[in-house]
């Protein structure tokens, strides 16, 4: 998790150093992706039959 953490966050830099997207752009990624996993991760534990 650790490291999916650290080259999510190498690659939004590296898109704002080399210009091609806005800090926001990027941050707003990060939020959309984090929304997503959360929304995954609520949705597969609401159907696990480990219960």
């Amino acid at each position: 998790m650790g490291c999916a953490i650290l080259l999510t966050a190498l690659i939004g830099a590296s898109r704002v150093f080399l210009g091609v997207h806005y800090p926001s752009d990027v941050a707003g990624g990060w939020c959309a992706g984090t929304i997503w996993a959360l929304s995954c991760w609520m949705v597969g534990r609401r159907f696990a039959f480990d219960r």
